[in-house]
């Protein structure tokens, strides 16, 4: 059985998120920040088809059937932050992946607002104009990776998505940062 989900950044159900917020605190590249989020998306969603009637929800929007999407909205106890966002979204859309994509974006957002109120101000990011311009970065890159999550959600929502197979480009840039926090690490003890 899933783990509950929640949108609450300090709740035991959304540990995989502040990894997101350890990324931002030790200052990642923007890059390093979008591909956590997308694999902190990939895992929520894993847990989402099994905590929501998804395919329900979908198919009721997909009719444009507010009344039916609001209902099962309230049958929801586990997942009911996600569940509403669905039905904010169902009003919006009703072509399922775009739903699913403003659901993604939508909750991606969350998370960086309360990663904004923990950070702004403490060394990392003096001020708020340098962390909305971070954001706005992390979430144009991250873009692509919601609209395959979704794709593929839309399409099999009764399955859970599959994180796709590191790029080549990927894997190397993850190594490059992992080397430069190393010698960043070592330099600061040697000198």
């Amino acid at each position: 059985m899933a783990e509950n989900e929640t949108l609450d950044l300090w709740d035991r159900y959304s540990r995989r998120w502040q990894r997101l917020l350890e990324s931002v605190e030790s200052s990642e590249p923007a890059e390093s920040i979008a591909d956590e989020g997308v694999r902190c998306l990939y895992r929520t969603f894993k847990n989402l088809v099994e905590l929501l009637p998804l395919e329900e929800l979908l198919q009721a929007a997909d009719r444009g059937d507010r009344a039916a999407v609001d209902d099962l909205v309230r049958r929801c106890s586990k997942a009911r932050d996600y569940a509403e966002l669905i039905g904010l979204e169902a009003a919006v859309t009703n072509v399922s992946a775009r739903l699913l994509e403003g659901v993604a974006r939508g909750a991606v957002d969350r998370f960086l607002d309360q990663i904004a109120m923990k950070v702004v101000g403490d060394g990392h990011w003096p001020d708020l104009a340098r962390f909305r311009m971070l954001r706005e970065q992390v979430q144009n890159l991250m873009r692509p990776g919601i609209a395959r999550l979704a794709g593929q959600v839309a399409a099999h929502p009764n399955e859970k998505p599959r994180m796709p197979a590191k790029t080549a480009e990927r894997h190397e840039r993850e190594q490059r940062d992992l080397l430069g926090m190393s010698l960043a690490a070592r330099s600061g003890t040697d000198g």
